[in-house]
């Protein structure tokens, strides 16, 4: 007969209270040891995964994202494989104001552009990849002209951008995702 320690039992009884515990995987994404500045109360825009930051000389794009992309990749429209809603959307912003702050985005001449696939069940069926209704909606590069949306930088160096979108509305897509909160950024090579 194996004898079996205490400790290892009381471990093992602990085990389901551990995997309860563990977050969801659809909850957002902390940002990354290396991004710093986001204050504690501070939530993340819901469901971010993934920041990118891309310099092109004279401009930086800011991207975001709910799912995790390696840089050069992007939401391309369409389906995924699971019954749920995807987003991605970027910011262009003259290279002078990437340094903390706080700035109107229709100050900065800033341009917007979006991509978001939403999903949902067919009417009387359950959410699977064949019963799942899919749209896709996006716009192109368009000026902020708002004067209520804005941007706050907390920190930016050469590892990650971190900072807080504010005040900004989608009025071409009233269906489209809330993108107000906290964010991080990490760079991308161009």
């Amino acid at each position: 007969m194996r004898w079996v320690s205490s400790r290892t039992l009381i471990g093992l009884s602990l085990l389901p209270l551990i995997v309860s515990a563990a977050p969801d995987a659809s909850q957002t994404s902390p940002a990354p040891a290396m991004c710093f500045g986001i204050p504690v109360d501070e939530p993340l825009i819901a469901g971010l995964a993934s920041g990118q930051v891309m310099d092109s000389g004279q401009f930086v794009t800011l991207r975001f994202s709910n799912l995790a992309f390696a840089c050069g990749q992007t939401l391309t429209g369409g389906g995924t494989d699971v019954c749920r809603n995807d987003w991605t959307f970027s910011l262009v912003l003259p290279k002078s104001a990437i340094q903390p702050g706080k700035y109107r985005l229709s100050d900065l001449s800033a341009q917007f552009s979006e991509l978001f696939n939403l999903a949902g069940p067919e009417q009387g069926g359950g959410c699977s990849k064949a019963s799942c209704r899919m749209s896709t909606d996006g716009i192109g590069e368009v000026s902020l002209t708002d004067t209520d949306a804005t941007l706050e930088l907390y920190s930016v160096d050469s590892q990650c951008i971190t900072g807080k979108l504010a005040g900004f509305k989608d009025r071409i897509f009233p269906d489209s995702p809330n993108y107000n909160g906290a964010f991080f950024a990490l760079p991308c090579s161009a």
